[in-house]
């Protein structure tokens, strides 16, 4: 790519930026591509699943696709009314949740490489977990495993402040949402509108654009309520670029320079151009922007520590001293009568310490709770594995997300000594920080009730955003050491 005029000058002034430990990171969806849906084929997505479940007819369909490339806030707005919030959001959990590719990992080789350049924070503007995917896997310095969105007031200022960057290493914020938490999403123009209309998250756009130092990375330059924010700043700003701007160029496409006075115009960024190949079906090749990073990430990046090896499974010590809390009752634990060596299967999971998580399923009134009760009760199933409480909750009882999570935290706070953490800390961030703290056993009766409904393309998808979260990062804890 160094053929294109211009570019070793670009790459120079890139490695210097990096090197100075000021660059920030903004991340477009392109850099999700191959595991989550471009901006075209979401919106395909969401219009079929109107379709798909008789809310829409198939030339409304047609018509929302007409205009995606022209107007696409529009037609997703006309989309969101089709569905229904409710739908739409479990629709758009269901497209970003966490995703494997080929070589087993849950982020791509672009999230990979990002990862492992010394960026010092990252800002995306698409849903999908890939860069805190590969935050977890790749930076093992980094303890942090949150992340700050355009509705969170109290990040937003330290995103402004600066604050953030003193206070967390490899900081991450979602400026339009996560598919976590559905309510934040910014794909429609009344969400844009409120967003981009709001004095916190607008205050950190203007303060990314006038202060800090941007490299946008699969960043497509085409949302017109950047721009705006962007024109604005731009003006009041110094004519030497302060970013840099990694762009591909369709390899049947001419250079010109009037590329890069566009850019340094609109976005007071330098740019790299790199080839991009047509490949079968039209499909596009960025392999030249991989190795652009995968070489940045080389001498330059941030060393990483060697992963601990997996402890080899072995019985752990019993644990005589766990504190327990059975906010609702299991029945008909006496009455359990065992088939198929079912208990000696779940001996046999609490005993290897590489599984973190079981799911019971069956038919209902087969006597699933009634198992669980037996092998806790009787069995003494929670003294297999070394933990410090034994936590349990129906579902069947109380739905209710918020009772559960001020349940849990009171019970590690009142009974096991786990530090109450500050007012603003989000429920769900702090029952995952009691869980990061120390080993738990916490038993989930009665999921059924809070998962989609048979029928629907997300069935059996947890309808609780906290509850997904929770779970998640259970499983991605290893307490072995303890």
């Amino acid at each position: 790519m160094n053929d294109i005029p211009g570019n070793d000058h670009v790459l120079e002034k890139l490695g210097e930026l990096l090197d100075s430990g000021q660059a920030i990171a903004l991340v477009g969806a392109g850099a999700s591509a191959g595991l989550y849906p471009l901006w075209t084929q979401l919106i395909s997505q969401l219009a079929d699943e109107t379709v798909v479940r008789g809310l829409a007819t198939e030339v409304a369909r047609d018509f929302w696709l007409q205009n995606a490339s022209q107007r696409p806030q529009q037609a997703v707005r006309g989309i969101k009314q089709a569905l229904g919030d409710s739908i739409y959001g479990i629709v758009l959990r269901e497209i970003f949740r966490p995703t494997a590719g080929c070589d087993g990992k849950r982020y791509t080789p672009v999230h990979g490489a990002l990862l492992r350049i010394p960026f010092r924070g990252y800002v995306t503007t698409n849903f999908d977990p890939g860069l805190l995917e590969a935050r977890d896997d790749l930076r093992r310095d980094v303890g942090a495993t949150g992340y700050a969105t355009w509705k969170d007031p109290d990040e937003l200022q330290r995103w402004y402040t600066g604050d953030i960057f003193t206070q967390q290493q490899c900081p991450i914020l979602f400026a339009h949402g996560i598919h976590q938490r559905s309510d934040t999403i910014v794909l429609g123009v009344a969400e844009y509108r409120k967003a981009y209309r709001g004095r916190h998250y607008r205050r950190v756009l203007e303060s990314l654009l006038g202060r800090e130092r941007l490299v946008f990375v699969g960043f497509g330059f085409s949302d017109p309520w950047f721009d705006v924010i962007a024109d604005e700043v731009i003006t009041q700003t110094a004519a030497e670029p302060r970013h840099i701007a990694l762009l591909g160029l369709k390899e049947d496409e001419p250079y010109t320079p009037e590329m890069r006075r566009l850019f340094q115009d609109q976005y007071n960024a330098e740019v790299y151009f790199y080839r991009i190949v047509i490949g079968p079906e039209g499909r596009e090749d960025h392999s030249d922007l991989q190795r652009v990073l995968d070489d940045l990430a080389g001498p330059s990046a941030t060393p990483l520590p060697t992963p601990p090896t997996p402890p080899t499974p072995t019985r752990p010590a019993p644990s005589d001293g766990a504190v327990q809390r059975w906010v609702h009752e299991t029945t008909n634990d006496e009455r359990y009568v065992e088939s198929g060596g079912t208990l000696e299967q779940l001996d046999c999971w609490a005993d290897d310490p590489q599984v973190r998580c079981v799911g019971v399923t069956g038919l209902g009134g087969l006597g699933k709770t009634a198992l669980i009760g037996h092998w806790l009760k009787q069995r003494g199933g929670d003294r297999r594995r070394p933990n410090r409480g034994l936590f349990f909750w129906s579902f069947y009882a109380d739905r209710d997300m918020d009772q559960f999570l001020e349940a849990l935290l009171e019970f590690g706070i009142n009974e096991l000594g786990f530090p109450s953490p500050p007012p603003e800390t989000r429920p769900a961030e702090a029952a995952k920080a009691l869980l990061r703290a120390m080993p738990l056993m916490i038993v989930l009766d009665g999921l059924e009730v809070l998962q989609e409904r048979p029928g629907t393309v997300a069935y059996g998808h947890l309808l609780a955003d906290e509850l997904r979260e929770l779970l998640d990062a259970a499983c991605r804890i290893d307490h072995a050491g303890l």
